[in-house]
């Protein structure tokens, strides 16, 4: 079972990630 805020956790990393790779 897949949690949505999990998902939503994931999506953040994978943004924080490119917003630091690239702002």
């Amino acid at each position: 079972m897949e949690s949505p805020l999990e998902r939503q956790y994931s999506w953040t990393k994978d943004e924080l990630v490119l917003y630091f790779v690239d702002p």
